[in-house]
């Protein structure tokens, strides 16, 4: 019974890793995915799961019968799972009534305010009760207090293996199969069933007690005790544990919990013996509580300065964070079972937990070795790209591969720190329920707060390595502190004599390491994060490199001085140069197509050259929403290709999460452009579904334009599909246009209508004209002749493909093989280019004797265009070596293109 309920309790920890994922996900849906909404979402379960354990704790050690409360529990999580997309509703019109209504003059700050009281109301209930489930489960499976260290790991470990396996089956598998509805629906399903379960069995066991009590009633007038029912005291390893169980004999476990042990009230007297050493007091009790709650700071620290370093090794994917998650909860439930046994042998704990701490600090410190080589960084960051791994076995072992070898072995060690507390801190079988609860909930505030202030204060103000250093400092400190302080396993003389010498000693190592540590970290030629990155971006030369709230942020040049990039924790984002001259065409298309463009909306600055070009236009307020105010910081290194837009007074710059912003804002816009990250960024999708651009659709006025970057280099033909179709229902006056070797949506509220005498003079406008000239764009009929394809071609073309929503992120999820952005580019742009149509149906102005020749040039101008992208993409398949897949891909070639 006892391995069934573990493995219930397996996946119970499964269920919690799913909701944690999908409900954040669906949260900042709501609130944003702002950094400070990441965060606070996380800190608030961490919250709760504290809360619950706490409180939880303490009434079971009143009311007994654990297994019945647990799947009572159980069965009231997958209820609130149920009704969790309802409230997310709910939750989404109130956001909304907040902004526009309620306080509509509220700062930034004011709202992040309102949003995180949100956010703890939200996930506060659901995660009180997942962390009640822990000490319940304890109080279950513990049934002798000398091997409570044991039995904490198990437990620990097997509720850790759980969210191991929940969280890489939600990033790996089943949010890209089911959809995140589903998935959650399938977890509450799955936390119903281990309720029931739980119930089954404890009326399974209370019925087998009350038989066994019958026996021993009849056996005990007969002058028997029945095997079952005989006292197992285990061999004293100490005069202390021999003399314990008479001292706790006077403090029997209630009858509830005799029942779901199904042994007698002496036994339970026996096993109910003090695990606390007498030689520890209640004030290094207290100390060691409170170095569990600073050690929970510095795990979630760690997790977040090691997510911050290994974005560059393993990439800014869905896969790599889930990887990144499922590494470190596996390195807990390594060091917990691994240490579980050898913590009850020990005899001077405090050592113990000092040393673990001090070795934490030092293995945490270590571990940035992995990138200190920047031969080796440049081995991880480029040629080795996961995203371009031949089959899942490779991926995963280059993405674990590089994760563990970061994070694997301090997260061991931490592992070993919550069975170590509870023996030290839980003193009998009695208040099991409530010991357990106050260790937890003090770590789970400590991660809470570790989370938070990582991320927004330690980051900002010293960087991810000085913060790297500041954290095991930490570590190390209160291991040292905890290690002077500790008393004698016995109390010899010979003890006593090291005990006057131990703080003396333990103080010289504590401040020795220390001071080797400071001396090596302030020593450096430079941090090591920069160095690799650095190195890898050679030759380019490092402009300006930031470790900020947002991410990682770094300006190059290249070629000296020939072309200019912003990267984002390793990843290009934008840039100036060739490559990035369809930014121009994401402002100057939307602009020319709205008939009177007066308030504009631009999502995604970058460089700021969308945001330029749109400049050059007249129009009335200009607003541009940016996620990441380091992004705004460096716009001045763009400044030729931005034109210094943002001291432009028509432009009001928003810090904010884009899709918040257009579904809380009152205002209406005749234009919306945006060319965020591709979707397989995290948080990136969200800018990329049928539900965003309906929301978006309700921004917009009635002759209002909606301008959306389909970047055909990172998604499959499928996928790309997918992100048209989902353009496609929201905006049924769609059409597809080519952009200077990119794809670009247009969507209108009527349907699209192109005067081309006013176009024509429209374009020559000074500024614009000598923008659009270099390309030969300035002529109207060449630029209509970008014209790609009509709303009733697109329905045909994207009809056996669902569309991308919120719910179904499929395109977030790429498949194994990757193919290199070449390939796609080539792909999707053959893919659409095969199947343009005549942009004359949509022209007016043009006389009646002047149709004919506009109609011949434009079909001229078109065949010109697949010619070139045709050409285009057989050189680059060429030089890449992809040809005969590329034709196996997309068929029929043309001629043209063999």
């Amino acid at each position: 019974m006892r391995l069934l309920v573990l493995f219930l309790f397996l996946a119970s920890g499964a269920c919690a890793l799913i909701y944690e994922i999908t409900w954040t996900r669906m949260l900042t849906l709501v609130f944003g995915s702002t950094t400070f909404a990441v965060s606070t979402i996380l800190a608030s379960f961490m919250a709760g799961l504290g809360l619950g354990s706490f409180f939880f704790g303490r009434y079971i050690d009143r009311r007994g019968q654990p297994l019945f409360v647990y799947g009572v529990l159980e069965i009231v999580i997958g209820a609130f799972a149920l009704a969790f997309p309802f409230i997310l509703v709910a939750l989404n019109h109130l956001n909304v009534f907040v902004h526009r209504d309620l306080w509509p003059e509220a700062s930034y700050f004011q709202l992040s305010g309102v949003k995180f009281v949100l956010y703890f109301m939200t996930v506060l209930i659901p995660a009180s009760l997942m962390g009640a489930t822990f000490p319940i489960i304890v109080k279950f499976y513990v049934r002798r207090i000398q091997r409570l260290g044991e039995g904490v790991g198990i437990v620990y470990t097997v509720n850790t293996l759980g969210a191991v396996l929940g969280c890489l089956a939600t990033g790996f598998i089943l949010i890209r199969l089911l959809g995140q509805t589903a998935t959650t629906y399938g977890a509450a399903g799955l936390n119903i069933a281990i309720g029931v379960a739980a119930i089954a069995i404890n009326g399974r066991l209370a019925a087998g007690v009350a038989e066994e009590s019958s026996v021993a009633e009849e056996s005990s007038s007969a002058g028997e005790l029945p095997r079952a029912m005989e006292p197992t005291v285990e061999p004293a390893s100490s005069p202390a544990d021999a003399v314990s169980p008479l001292l706790s004999a006077a403090q029997p476990m209630n009858q509830a919990d005799q029942r779901e042990a199904g042994i007698s009230a002496i036994t339970a007297a026996a096993q109910g013996s003090l695990t606390t050493p007498p030689s520890i007091t209640r004030r290094l009790a207290a100390l060691v509580l409170f170095g569990f709650a600073v050690s929970g700071f510095c795990a979630l620290a760690y997790e977040v300065l090691w997510t911050r370093m290994l974005v560059f090794a393993a990439g800014v994917t869905t896969y790599a964070f889930s990887a990144m998650l499922g590494t470190f909860l596996c390195g807990l439930a390594l060091g917990s079972i691994a240490f579980g046994k050898i913590i009850d042998r020990q005899k001077n704990l405090l050592v113990v937990f000092a040393v673990v701490q001090m070795a934490i600090g030092v293995t945490a410190y270590a571990s940035q070795f992995v990138l200190t080589q920047p031969d080796f960084f440049l081995a991880l960051n480029t040629g080795t790209s996961l995203e371009f791994a031949d089959t899942w076995g490779s991926f995963a072992r280059r993405l674990f591969g590089s994760t563990a070898l970061l994070m694997l072995l301090p997260t061991i060690l931490m592992g070993a720190t919550f069975p170590l507390v509870n023996k030290i801190y839980v003193g009998r079988l009695g208040n099991l329920g409530s010991g357990v609860g106050k260790a937890y909930l003090l770590n789970s505030v400590g991660s809470a707060l570790g989370a938070m202030a990582v991320g927004f204060l330690i980051i900002p103000a010293i960087g991810v390595m000085n913060g790297l250093l500041l954290i095991a400092v930490l570590n190390i400190s209160v291991g040292g502190i905890i290690l002077a302080l500790a008393p004698p396993a016995d109390s010899s003389a010979d003890a006593a004599t090291t005990a006057r010498r131990f703080p003396l000693i333990s103080a010289v190592v504590s401040v020795g390491l220390l001071a080797a540590l400071f001396t090596y970290h302030f020593t450096r030629p430079a941090p090591a994060l920069e160095r690799g990155i650095r190195a890898a971006l050679e030759p380019a030369k490092v402009l300006h490199y930031e470790e900020g709230t947002s991410g990682t942020f770094a300006v190059v040049d290249g070629k000296g001085g020939a072309w200019r990039a912003l990267y984002i924790d390793g990843f290009n984002a934008a840039g100036t140069g060739k490559t990035y001259n369809y930014m121009r065409m994401l402002g100057h298309l939307p602009m020319l197509l709205c008939e009177d463009p007066k308030d504009v909306l631009v999502i995604a600055f970058g460089t700021g050259t969308t945001s330029g070009t749109i400049g050059m236009y007249d129009f009335e307020q200009f607003d541009i929403v940016e996620l990441a105010p380091e992004v705004i910081d460096v716009a001045d290194y763009f400044a030729e290709h931005n034109r210094n837009i943002l001291d432009d007074p028509r432009t009001n710059v928003i810090v904010d999460d884009g899709r918040n912003h257009v579904l809380t804002t009152t205002r209406k816009y005749d234009v919306i452009s945006l060319e965020p990250m591709p979707p397989y960024f995290p948080g990136a999708m969200s800018l990329y579904t049928r539900d965003f651009y309906e929301i978006c659709k309700s921004r917009l006025t009635d002759q209002g334009v909606m301008c959306q970057w389909l970047p055909p280099h990172s998604q499959s033909q499928h996928d790309q599909q997918g992100l048209l179709r989902a353009f496609a229902e929201a905006f049924p006056h769609t059409s597809l246009w080519f952009a200077e070797g990119t794809l670009v949506a247009i969507g209108t509220q009527q349907e699209l209508s192109v005067d081309i005498p006013k176009l024509a003079r429209r374009l020559a406008s000074g500024p614009v004209h000598d923008n659009l000239q270099t390309t030969g764009l300035n002529d109207p009929l060449r630029f209509v002749s970008q014209f790609l394809m009509g709303s009733d071609s697109i329905a045909r073309y994207v009809a056996e493909v669902e569309p991308v929503t919120d719910d179904n992120p499929y395109v977030e999820f790429f498949s194994i093989p990757k193919k290199s952005h070449e390939f796609y580019q080539s792909a999707n742009l053959l893919d659409t280019i095969a199947r343009t149509d005549s942009v004359f149906p949509y022209l007016t102005g043009i006389p009646p004797d002047q149709q004919d020749a506009v109609r011949a040039q434009l079909e001229s101008l078109r065949t010109g265009l697949r010619e070139t992208v045709q050409r285009m993409a057989i050189e680059s398949a060429r030089k890449e070596g992809f040809l005969d897949e590329l034709k196996a891909s997309v068929k029929p070639l043309a001629p043209t293109q063999q």
